[in-house]
């Protein structure tokens, strides 16, 4: 059975946070999470700022298990 987890570096989960959080500090955050524009921008700098493809469903899943973690 093949691993489909993406295996991102520690840098690149920082950036990812800190997207986040810019994201959450510009209001484009609501009581459920994120809204439509706030991860349509993190998606673009995301994939502007490291080049690595990994879709939106990943990027989300993320999220979910950082905020889990905690």
């Amino acid at each position: 059975m093949a691993n489909n987890r993406a295996n991102r570096p520690a840098a690149t989960t920082k950036l990812f946070l800190d997207l986040c959080i810019a994201e959450k500090n510009q209001l484009n955050f609501n009581n459920k999470g994120l809204t439509k524009l706030g991860w349509q921008h993190i998606y673009r700098n995301f994939r502007e700022q490291t080049g690595l493809q990994y879709d939106n469903k990943q990027l989300q899943n993320k999220l979910t298990a950082l905020k889990r973690a905690v």
